[in-house]
C-alpha cells in the first residue's frame, strides 16, 4: 500500500515539474539576463542541457523557453 502511495506522489510531482518548467525558466533567464545579458543566459542554459540530455532535447527546451516568452510578452 506505501509503494503505491508513494509512486502515487512521485507521478504528481513529475507531472507538474514537467509544465512548470518553462515558466520556471522564462523566470530564470529573465532575471539572469538583466545582470549578464538574455544571450549569454540562454546560451550557457543551452550547454548545460546539452551536456546533461543531449542536443535534441536542448532545441526542445529553448523552443519551450522561447514560445513561453513569447507568451509573456504577448500579455503584459
Amino acid at each position: 500500500m506505501w509503494s503505491k502511495i508513494r509512486s502515487g506522489k512521485a507521478a504528481v510531482i513529475a507531472y507538474y515539474s514537467i509544465f512548470s518548467l518553462p515558466g520556471l525558466l522564462v523566470v530564470i533567464v529573465t532575471f539572469a539576463g538583466y545582470f549578464f545579458g538574455r544571450d549569454v543566459v540562454n546560451k550557457h542554459i543551452a550547454d548545460q542541457i546539452t551536456a546533461t540530455l543531449g542536443a535534441e532535447t536542448a532545441k526542445q527546451i529553448q523552443n519551450m523557453i522561447v514560445q513561453a516568452s513569447r507568451i509573456r510578452n504577448s500579455v503584459c
